[in-house]
């Protein structure tokens, strides 16, 4: 059968048949009834508008997947959600599907109910649910709750939290680029599938055995800004990818101590998060101002919650979050966070609360603390990173329970690690102040010649191959302490 485009336009007719643009649908309504087929297209017109929200039917297939997008030059085409709740563009067990160029977004503050942008929701499919696509949308003030993570711009997952469904039903190849996403109430960008890795639990049974985890989400190139709560959150996922996103100001409002807590709001979040996932990899990535509410325990640029194992943070870039850099929680292991970049994370600025025998290590980074009482809470390997805390900030290690190796400690420590080789020297980064452009900002934290940092650092079996910077990181040799390694001739 050969494929069809649908139109939508504002001065369109719902008697039209919709397959030109001079015979355009005029409403939500009635493109919703659309019979879609794979390789089909349901298009809205370029700068028009709606009021409402808008369920497309049908599924695509391998090779013809169904896209919602735009026609014509122009604007995006806006659907406001006027002053109702509820989720803009909503999908219910379909797949194969590609979402581009829309604009979505609320009117007023609907501060008790849940509102969504773009979800792909998974209840009763009893299948598993393959390519789904959102890209090039623009999802802001959307006002709904910021107790419910379904008030998210972006949702893809099988609804509910254990639930029978989940036994037989989850989502493949998903891939969410290049969207703005501001001011959308609790969550920007959420992949939620419940599960465990195999024989791991929180040692609280979180999870019924067989739930199935997602597969091959990719989460990148997003703007995200202004949120009351998590930024990014994949849960229940092999292999996840998030990577090259930047994140400004999310978990603005969760843990308010003025919110009356009701069962299943959770007062804790973080910006960018995994949780009971497995072999993820969070890169490249630019995190700041993260708020910490009295309320929210968290409030960290990174999070490996429970159950994550083989994950990985490396190459990101933080700044002034309020609740530190990095949480690792208990049952999480085999993890390694390398060659980030952590300015001015305050309060808990390395929070690993599992065991050491959980294995994870944290190792080649570069902490520089300029404000506020800070500490680490140290279960896990802390290996061959440089700490610099100087101007009013204070800094200090609490339990002694880490395994701290080759790291360098300068300024203001009010309690040092146990470290059994430390270097205790000021480090001699090129001009350690941060810059509005990225890359200038990694050259000033790089180290000069004669620096007490090179090639001081412990070998490990894999150290990685690159710097933060994309330097080459010999296999065999001792590195250089810190995120930024220097060219060997420099040494």
């Amino acid at each position: 059968m050969q494929a069809a485009d649908y139109h939508v336009s504002p001065s369109g007719s719902d008697q039209a048949d919709g397959l030109s643009p001079a015979s355009a649908w005029r409403s939500l309504s009635r493109a919703g009834e659309a019979p879609l087929q794979p390789g089909d297209r349901l298009l809205l017109q370029s700068g028009g508008r709606w009021t409402g929200q808008l369920r497309p039917k049908g599924s695509g297939v391998q090779d013809r997947p169904i896209l919602l997008g735009r026609y014509g030059e122009g604007p995006l085409p806006v659907i406001t959600m006027g002053s109702e709740g509820g989720v803009a563009v909503r999908f219910e067990n379909q797949d194969f599907w590609e979402v581009s160029d829309l604009e979505i977004t609320g009117s007023g503050v609907k501060a008790d109910s849940v509102v969504g942008g773009i979800h792909f929701v998974a209840t009763n499919a009893r299948r598993i649910l393959r390519h789904v696509v959102v890209r090039n949308c623009s999802i802001h003030d959307l006002g709904g709750s910021f107790k419910e993570y379904e008030s998210c711009g972006i949702w893809i997952g099988v609804e509910g939290w254990n639930q029978e469904h989940g036994l037989t039903t989850t989502f493949e190849w998903v891939l969410v680029e290049n969207n703005r996403i501001r001011n959308t109430g609790r969550c920007g960008i959420l992949a939620w599938t419940c599960s465990a890795p195999a024989g791991q639990t929180d040692g609280n049974n979180m999870f019924r055995e067989g739930l199935l985890p997602s597969r091959n989400v990719t989460i990148r190139r997003n703007l995200i800004e202004n949120l009351g709560g998590d930024a990014i959150l994949v849960l229940g996922s092999v292999k996840p990818l998030i990577e090259a996103n930047t994140v400004r100001r999310s978990c603005s409002m969760t843990g308010n101590p003025a919110v009356a807590v009701h069962p299943g709001y959770n007062p804790h979040s973080a910006a960018v998060w995994l949780h009971s996932c497995v072999e993820g990899v969070i890169q490249f990535n630019e995190v700041t101002d993260t708020g910490k509410q009295s309320g929210n325990n968290d409030g960290m640029a990174f999070d490996f919650d429970f159950n994550c194992r083989s994950c990985l943070l490396q190459y990101n870039f933080s700044r002034n979050n309020a609740g530190g850099f990095l949480l690792i929680m208990q049952s999480a292991r085999d993890n390694i966070a390398r060659y980030n970049l952590s300015i001015d994370d305050r309060d808990h600025l390395l929070y690993l609360v599992g065991r050491l025998e959980e294995n994870n290590l944290v190792h080649n980074n570069t902490f520089h603390v300029r404000e506020g009482k800070g500490y680490i809470i140290p279960r896990a390997r802390i290996w061959n990173n440089i700490f610099l805390v100087e101007g009013r900030a204070s800094m200090e290690e609490r339990e002694g329970t880490g395994d701290f190796r080759n790291n360098a400690y300068h300024g203001n420590w009010r309690n040092l690690p146990g470290d059994s080789s430390p270097v205790r020297a000021d480090p001699m980064f090129a001009n350690p102040t941060p810059n509005l452009e990225r890359a200038t900002t990694f050259r000033n934290y790089m180290l000069r010649p004669g620096s007490p940092c090179l090639g001081k650092g412990a070998v490990l079996p894999e150290q990685g191959g690159r710097d933060l910077r994309g330097t080459p990181v010999p296999d065999r040799l001792p590195p250089d302490l810190g995120a930024l390694q220097s060219e060997a001739s420099n040494r």
